[in-house]
């Protein structure tokens, strides 16, 4: 068994879902995320005179799957925002959309709320989007960031970035979380238990 723990770590939304793959020290609850671990999956909507809106609801909702369930087959577990409150129907539906599709995952699932994971960022609920992007990338500049053509050095940041930000957020949140504490430790005396069996 590894010493780290898999954990993707999710803001969804089915506009934009935010992925990022990292590995968990369970010791010291110290993230890394993987150098190309950072995956962002924008879906428009293409409804119209010949698509009908649930149709392509549906269409967006199983892109969004498909990548969902390549980066929980990775995972060892996963910290995910879950959706609340809606300003307007179709902001409802996609809510709905995005609870679904994490309850559908199997592997265990940690729950982190917008406030815990903007709390823990940047130190206050209201955190603005390029506050939370500013965040994560000085933390990991050399992460595959989003950029308005060339390199990171000589490209700009986009806005899209704002939803790989929250998912790093997420996790920084997640491993603060009881239930991660639990998996943790369950995880160490997993390892102990099969480091003393090989030795003896």
């Amino acid at each position: 068994m590894s010493n780290y723990i898999k954990v993707l770590f999710v803001d969804p939304s089915q506009r934009n879902l935010g992925l990022a793959r990292a590995l968990v020290d369970p010791a010291t609850f110290e993230i890394s995320p993987l150098p190309s671990g950072l995956l962002l999956t924008h879906t428009d909507s293409e409804a119209g005179k010949k698509v009908r809106k649930s149709s392509d609801d549906l269409r967006r909702a199983t892109e969004l799957a498909e990548v969902l369930r390549e980066g929980e087959a990775w995972a060892d577990l996963i910290m995910a925002e879950i959706p609340s409150g809606s300003q307007s129907a179709r902001a409802c539906l996609g809510a709905g959309v995005c609870i679904g599709l994490l309850a559908s995952l199997t592997k265990p699932l940690i729950q982190v709320s917008p406030t815990e994971a903007k709390k823990v960022a940047v130190g206050r609920a209201t955190a603005t989007k390029d506050e939370m992007i500013d965040w994560a990338y000085k933390l990991y500049p050399n992460l595959n960031w989003l950029t308005h053509g060339g390199s990171k050095r000589h490209g700009k940041l986009t806005d899209a970035n704002e939803h790989l930000a929250d998912a790093l957020a997420i996790g920084y949140a997640g491993v603060k979380t009881p239930e991660f504490r639990a998996a943790a430790a369950m995880h160490n005396a997993l390892n102990h238990k099969l480091s003393e069996s090989t030795s003896s």
